[in-house]
């Protein structure tokens, strides 16, 4: 039988479009089977939480839960990176608790600021030698327990006189963080060589510490110092101490946390040398004490409201593997040791405390007369008048 021409060139036609349907079929097929390429790793941001001092005055240590004491501000320190806090006490559980002038704590007091979100402590503070070597190296001992098992970190004492002073390595979603403790003076003689004690009044000393700072720094992505010094109740920075903080920062310190004063003094951005962004927070306050336990609300206009009056710096971090670490932006929570009628002395954010509609109406005009100086205090450094 013989095919016209014109049917030849149709069938030919349909075996081709069938043809092209079923490539198409077949690379539509693979498209959706194929997952799509990862896309560059961009830079990621990352929030790192700072307060002041942990104190265990004897209302902190007899409160029959410790859990009571975080319980609101909980969220904030469980909505970031890594938490830091100073704890302004030894650790020893075979002393009994002991309040002001030479503290001493069990483990389940620390124990609660872990489990409401701590990750890393200072213990390096004019209270550390409080109760002698042997409760510095029980401090010791707890810590490096709690690393282990909790995976905390720590800085600010040592196991032996002669250790070298290194910092704490911590590595967080691809970071590389040095952390590393030192306080300006002790109250007590005995163990201080078991602390890292940096004289910053001290010329030769200052230097040497400076230049080791600046070695050390290639080695990391991200730099924190924690220092306690400073004038206690001084709600701005001495010069000495201000000059220091700033020494730190051009030898490589991005983050200078300071504390000891016991009220807030306002921190600092800083543009350094580098062209980076650094941070001094002066001082942080008190996070939880028992200073304001006997305070009423006639003393509204005294300088004691100032001692019950932290902050949660609340600091922004930007990495990426192309550019490091470096800080975009710094907030800071207002909190406050509240003596709450039913659970004892706790941690409550200003907002709550302002908004309570069943807090005592003089106590209410107590907190809503201190919102002014205290947001003064929150602020960024203006270059007002230093302290001595």
């Amino acid at each position: 039988m013989r095919v016209s021409p014109g049917l030849t060139i149709i069938l030919c036609t349909v075996l081709l479009v069938c043809i092209n349907l079923l490539g198409l079929y077949q690379r539509l097929d693979y498209i959706r089977r194929t997952p799509p390429p990862s896309p560059a790793r961009t830079s990621e941001v990352f929030v790192l939480s700072f307060v002041g001092d942990i104190m265990a005055h004897d209302v902190n240590y007899l409160n029959p839960s410790y859990e009571e004491i975080y319980r609101g501000v909980g969220p904030f320190l469980q909505q970031d990176l890594l938490s830091f806090g100073n704890l302004e006490f030894p650790v020893d559980a075979s002393k009994p608790l002991q309040n002001y002038p030479r503290f001493n704590v069990h483990p389940s007091y620390v124990d609660a600021a872990v489990d409401a979100g701590f990750q890393v402590f200072s213990a390096a503070n004019n209270h550390s030698a409080d109760q002698g070597p042997e409760s510095i190296l029980a401090t010791a001992e707890y810590l490096d327990i709690l690393r282990s098992e909790k995976e905390t970190r720590w800085s600010g004492l040592r196991h032996h006189a002669d250790d070298p002073l290194l910092p704490e390595l911590i590595e967080a979603e691809g970071m590389r963080i040095g952390f590393l403790a030192v306080t300006a003076f002790l109250n007590m003689d005995e163990g201080s060589a078991l602390v890292n004690r940096i004289d910053y009044a001290d010329p030769e000393r200052r230097e040497s510490f400076l230049n080791y700072i600046s070695e050390i720094r290639k080695l990391y992505d991200l730099f924190i110092l924690s220092v306690h010094g400073g004038v206690e109740y001084a709600t701005l920075p001495g010069r000495g101490k201000h000059a220091f903080f700033h020494e730190l920062i051009e030898a490589g310190v991005d983050i200078v946390w300071g504390h000891h004063p016991h009220v807030l003094q306002p921190w600092e951005m800083v543009l350094r040398h580098d062209g980076r962004q650094a941070l001094i927070i002066n001082s942080a306050g008190n996070f939880i004490s028992g200073q304001t336990w006997h305070m009423t609300p006639d003393e509204v206009h005294t300088e004691i409201p100032s001692r019950g009056e932290g902050a949660i710096y609340r600091v922004n971090l930007v990495h990426s593997p192309e550019r490091g670490a470096s800080i975009r932006g710094v907030s800071a929570v207002p909190v406050i040791s509240y003596r709450d009628p039913g659970r004892g002395m706790v941690l409550a954010s200003y907002t709550e405390l302002i908004t309570d509609e069943k807090m005592d109406p003089l106590w209410k005009q107590f907190y809503s007369l201190r919102e002014e100086p205290l947001q003064d205090l929150l602020e960024p450094f203006s270059w007002r008048n230093l302290t001595r």
